[in-house]
């Protein structure tokens, strides 16, 4: 059910309802959606504001507009849609926690392939980078604190060769920093004095899987904001 809109940015709330259609099936993959004089009146706005929310969904992809037979829904919305909701909850503060168990549930997972798998020039990398940060902790270069801790877990991520949960993990890269930049734990020198990466990276050395990923259970879960917990 279409319902009026009230609010300033009309033509943003339009798109909004537009999306929903798309996203419940009434909108469906090559449809040709209804006119604009007809949408106006569905919404009770101006057919400007229509124009507006067209305009907007066709340069995001989710419409298309062929030329003489009108707007149609585009084949692959649906997928589009869903990568972008996906982006969006990255960047929100309510999907914290959730992003926390994401990164649990992938990291822990690749550690443990990791530890099997992981060269020496692997290991040589890790050693490098942990190197680096102590020096850079040292210095309380929060900035490069948080670079070097991300390219940490990237390159552990990235070592049994999994291209699809490579590319996925670097994707969230904003996110993971943000939220490390957030939290000043991460850039204190007891966090990294405690050897937590360096602990990962000598279980990896001996290949020990179950210690690699209990090792990295633990660094991530406290990372998972207590109850009642925000972020300051």
């Amino acid at each position: 059910m279409i319902v009026p809109i009230q609010k300033n940015r009309i033509f943003e709330e339009v798109s909004k309802q537009m999306i929903a259609h798309i996203e419940s099936g009434d909108w469906k993959a090559g449809e040709k959606i209804i006119g604009e004089i007809e949408l106006s009146k569905e919404f009770q706005v101006s057919r400007n504001s229509i124009r507006e929310a067209v305009k907007a969904l066709q340069m995001a992809g989710i419409l298309e507009a062929k030329s003489g037979l009108g707007t149609f829904v585009a084949q692959d919305a649906a997928q589009k849609l869903r990568d972008s909701r996906l982006f969006r909850m990255l960047g929100e503060d309510e999907y914290y926690d959730e992003i926390i168990e994401t990164r649990f549930v992938i990291e822990t997972g690749m550690v443990y392939l990791a530890a099997q798998m992981c060269t020496e020039e692997d290991i040589a990398r890790l050693e490098r980078n942990y190197e680096e940060l102590v020096r850079v902790t040292e210095e309380d270069d929060r900035e490069d604190i948080m670079r070097l801790g991300h390219e940490f877990h990237q390159m552990i991520v990235d070592i049994p060769g999994n291209r699809v949960l490579s590319v996925f993990y670097e994707s969230i890269r904003q996110s993971l920093q943000e939220e490390r930049a957030q939290y000043g734990t991460e850039f204190s020198k007891e966090t990294f004095g405690n050897g937590t990466h360096r602990a990962i990276i000598e279980a990896m050395k001996c290949h020990d899987v179950m210690r690699a990923r209990a090792l990295m259970e633990e660094h991530i879960i406290r990372k998972k904001r207590a109850p009642g917990k925000e972020k300051v």
